[in-house]
């Protein structure tokens, strides 16, 4: 009797117990929800934040690299470019070098300095070839060619030029010019030879005088007034009584002296297109120089222009991706730490309940799988052995109250 009682009330309080076990169980699960990145192990979400801010960190090293080399490299550019500026005023510098001896050979009248002339043209059109070779002259390829083109034009027509001047002659002493002169010298040396012809000597030298007005104005009225005073020489020439060979042998050297001097005439009018053909091209090529000389110093300014706005933009976008990161790693950490210090808060304070003997606690976090679902887990046991220390501790009083009434009702019986 007194055995089947005590079970049955052990049976009732048990079955009390475990119903308030799944109450508490139930209110447990239903007002508990898993914290934010409940999932991953403390260690885990604090290694987490370690890598994020390695790998900020070298992303922003990354950055500050890229733009060192950017910078370099813009550096390098514009050297390469300054080197072109460089360049191009040691080729104005030779260029000015061609012009004062091209002006030069026409002030020393000396064929065989046409030689170093075009030698120095030769190394001018050298330098330009150099520089189209020299790094980012792509910029410039255009005024390189201009100006190499423009000095083959010039090389050609100054070639033209001396190979006429040395068919001329520079003075009496060579070409033409020596031809005619040296038949009006033999001319004026025959006659006087002869003596005794004033007129016809006037107008040899009316002849000399329109000669030397020619070649100083280059007028050709004056080939007319010569072509005039030979036909008066002439016809003086039959007035004197001089015999036959000799007067045929004064108007043929005065013949070919016409002759001559016409020819030299005609070639010296195409030395004079000549000339006005090369002064036109060496007029040309003077603002071909220039035109190189801006572009380069345009070069340089482009670059440092783009060079100070890329490393504007390259600071803004490391200033901006560290403020990013401080960012995304300060909300990280504060979600990260409120994960842990929010639900292990609440179980401190459940745990001082637990050790003052409360029972049938409302535990979070049990369901988390990181140590503080851990601990959660643990201080669920240690309520779940409060509550059954307490069980038998009723069911231990109600076993004892039961005796004693058994034994009540056995003595009154």
């Amino acid at each position: 009797m007194t055995v089947k009682n005590v079970a049955d009330n052990s049976g009732f309080f048990s079955k009390f117990q475990n119903l308030g076990k799944t109450n508490n169980d139930k209110r447990a699960v239903a007002g508990q929800k898993p914290a934010l990145f409940s999932s991953f192990k403390i260690a885990t979400r604090i290694n987490s934040l370690v890598v994020m801010a390695v790998i900020a960190m070298a992303a922003i090293s990354a950055v500050n690299y890229y733009k060192t080399n950017e910078t370099q490299r813009f550096l390098a550019t514009e050297k390469q470019v300054e080197a072109l500026g460089d360049t191009a005023l040691n080729l104005e510098k030779e260029f000015l070098q061609f012009s004062l001896k091209k002006q030069e050979f026409f002030i020393r009248e000396d064929i065989a300095y046409a030689d170093e002339i075009i030698q120095s043209l030769l190394v001018l059109m050298d330098s330009l070839e150099v520089m189209k070779n020299l790094p980012d002259a792509g910029s410039v390829a255009i005024e390189i060619d201009a100006i190499i083109e423009s000095a083959h034009q010039i090389h050609m027509t100054f070639n033209e030029l001396v190979k006429q001047q040395t068919l001329l002659g520079f003075n009496d002493s060579s070409g033409l010019h020596k031809k005619f002169v040296t038949i009006a010298d033999a001319l004026e040396t025959t006659l006087i030879k002869i003596g005794g012809m004033p007129k016809i000597m006037v107008a040899l030298s009316n002849i000399r005088r329109y000669e030397s007005a020619y070649l100083d104005t280059h007028i050709v009225k004056n080939i007319g007034r010569i072509v005039t005073e030979k036909s008066l020489m002439t016809s003086l020439l039959y007035g004197r009584g001089l015999s036959t060979e000799v007067r045929k042998g004064i108007g043929n050297e005065l013949g070919k002296y016409v002759r001559e001097f016409k020819a030299y005439a005609k070639e010296s009018d195409v030395l004079a297109e000549i000339l006005v053909k090369f002064n036109d091209q060496f007029a040309q090529i003077s603002p071909k120089f220039e035109s190189l000389n801006q572009a380069t110093e345009t070069k340089i300014e482009n670059i440092l222009l783009i060079s100070q706005q890329n490393d504007e933009n390259l600071t803004t976008l490391i200033l901006s991706a560290v403020g990013f990161i401080m960012v995304l790693i300060i909300s990280f950490g504060w979600l990260i730490s409120r994960s842990i210090s929010k639900p292990l808060a609440r179980i401190v304070g459940l745990m001082a309940r637990s050790s003052k003997g409360e029972i049938g606690l409302d535990i979070p976090a049990t369901s988390q799988k990181d140590e503080v679902g851990d601990i959660a887990r643990a201080l669920e046991i240690f309520d779940m052995n409060n509550a059954e220390v307490d069980r038998l501790k009723q069911r231990e009083e109600n076993n004892r109250k039961q005796a004693a009434t058994d034994r009540s009702d056995e003595l009154n019986s």
